[in-house]
């Protein structure tokens, strides 16, 4: 009963916070961005004219133009949907997957737990970035591949987190209880343990979010990730680095573009985990 007092209490603060409020906005903005691109965009982002290349923010473009002459504020609002898309996929790929084995290995232990957590371990020792650039490499390049990738490499962090609540449920009296009534498996993991873990799994996704736009970002910026002519913020990024003294717009309004999405999701991470974890909450 504490414990639900103080997630209560928690969420009560949630509702009050400022960052949870400028955080949400943003997002609630990019989505809508992201929902009537085709209704908000100046031009066709894909529609080149070399006689307009590398134009500097004007009223006719304004956030400029790319070297085909491309509207800068046309790919940067299509490049929305491609951002907020792999963080959702990704993310759900990898929470899932997580959440499956951390589950098998929390519940059970023995000789299932000690197999994915060597495999936890295997994939731990591995740069995240450099495990997502090999699996890409080995794909190819696209945006389903990388949002596979990314959610591939990344559900070994919530296998171990939710691996941890199972473990420390199992021992609780209520899940004792539970099993003497005789509550089958499936309904004791699903109906008592799951919901009294889920709450850093949510924190764990909502910052996930931020990580996967990063690393699609990072995987595009490189030339492997999400293929032209489909707009994406690191795409952009790459593309106007080699003539950012002369054409600072090219390179400089997607990467303001990746910092507001990735500094909104790990806002509101941040206020969720103050939130939902009782050991924080005053």
């Amino acid at each position: 009963m504490a414990e639900d007092t103080a997630y209560s209490r928690g969420l009560r603060q949630l509702k009050d916070n400022l960052r949870v409020k400028i955080s949400l906005l943003i997002l609630i903005m990019l989505v809508l961005m992201a929902i009537f691109a085709p209704y908000i965009s100046p031009q066709d982002p894909d529609e080149m004219n070399l006689g307009a290349s590398l134009e500097p923010p004007s009223s006719e473009h304004w956030l400029g133009t790319d070297r085909m002459g491309r509207d800068m504020l046309s790919r940067i609002i299509y490049g929305t949907r491609v951002s907020l898309l792999v963080g959702v996929i990704a993310v759900g790929i990898s929470g899932t997957l997580g959440l499956i084995l951390g589950t098998l290995a929390g519940y059970y232990g023995g000789i299932i737990d000690g197999i994915i957590m060597r495999l936890v371990d295997i994939l731990l020792a591995f740069p995240s970035i450099l495990l997502a650039i090999s699996l890409v490499a080995v794909l190819g390049p696209s945006l389903v591949n990388v949002m596979f990738a990314i959610g591939i490499v990344n559900w070994v962090s919530y296998a171990r987190l939710i691996r941890g609540e199972l473990l420390s449920l199992k021992e609780k009296e209520f899940i004792s209880a539970v099993r003497a009534m005789g509550a089958s498996t499936p309904r004791i993991i699903i109906k008592h343990m799951l919901p009294n873990a889920i709450a850093p799994i949510i924190v764990m996704a909502t910052l996930g979010m931020a990580g996967a736009i990063i690393t699609e970002s990072s995987l595009s910026f490189l030339g492997i990730g999400v293929q032209p002519p489909t707009p994406s913020w690191g795409q952009m990024l790459s593309e106007g680095r080699e003539i950012i003294r002369q054409a600072w717009w090219v390179s400089t309004f997607p990467g303001v573009a990746i910092m507001i999405v990735v500094l909104a999701f790990n806002l509101l991470g941040d206020s969720l985990r103050d939130a939902l974890d009782p050991n924080l909450v005053e």
